[in-house]
């Protein structure tokens, strides 16, 4: 992409926590196969969000993002992959 934009996003935690549940519930819904990959790519979104490059990016304004709460509880970690 060449021509990027300098949008800022501002949201709280909650409104994140609920547009990516919002989002992870309509695409399961249109994607049921690939449910698992919808729900990684969830967790996946909240890790970063807790990760050091967020500190080091200054992408947050209060708070810690190690306090960021997870969605989906049972999805701390991504599912194993089958043997």
């Amino acid at each position: 992409m060449t021509n990027k934009q300098n949008t800022t996003y501002v949201f709280s935690q909650t409104t994140l926590l609920d547009a990516l549940k919002e989002w992870e519930l309509a695409q399961v819904k249109a994607y049921p196969k690939q449910k698992e990959r919808i729900q990684i790519t969830t967790v996946a979104m909240q890790h970063f969000l807790r990760s050091e490059q967020v500190k080091n990016h200054k992408m947050i304004l209060s708070g810690n993002p190690d306090d960021f709460d997870v969605v989906m509880p049972e999805l701390k970690s991504p599912p194993k992959k089958p043997k």
